[in-house]
């Protein structure tokens, strides 16, 4: 499409600019240039800009009124937990659904068939879909089970 700058009337490097901010849950966009997208986000310049700059911008005048909220970085710890908990969650899963699909690759022959049947007979996934099995998934949960087996 062929937009215009909604203040100037240029088509040159033409930006979206949001009515009301992402942010605010706003969606609707209007195009401006980059220079009067500059000046809508009081960026005095008579020069193009690019939008990481109105983000960071945007974000630095956030902080200063004290409204930027930002996820602050997780501490080791923090890490290690989600970790341990993640690789708990896939150990049970690889116990529950394992022997299930050593006998199902057994009968099917390949990861494919076996997904497509899993999907056929609306089998439950872990996350809670019926119907959404994958390939790759079932090979990865049949890797970690016969992984743990060899474990023991």
């Amino acid at each position: 499409m062929n937009y215009k700058c909604f203040e100037c009337g240029t088509a040159e490097c033409i930006q979206h600019h949001h009515v009301v901010p992402r942010s605010a849950g706003g969606t609707k966009t209007i195009p401006l240039c980059s220079i009067c997208h500059g000046k809508v986000h009081g960026i005095k310049r008579d020069k193009q800009i690019n939008v990481s700059e109105l983000t960071k911008e945007g974000i630095r005048k956030a902080k200063e009124r004290g409204t930027w909220r930002h996820r602050p970085p997780m501490r080791r710890q923090e890490i290690e937990a989600r970790s341990l908990i993640q690789r708990k969650r896939g150990n049970r899963t690889a116990k529950k659904y394992g022997p299930l699909f050593e006998d199902l690759l057994k009968e099917e022959g390949s990861y494919r068939k076996a997904a497509a049947r899993l999907n056929k007979e609306e089998v439950a996934a872990p996350w809670g879909k019926v119907g959404s099995w994958l390939p790759a998934q079932i090979h990865r949960i049949l890797k970690r089970y016969r992984e743990l087996l060899e474990d023991k």
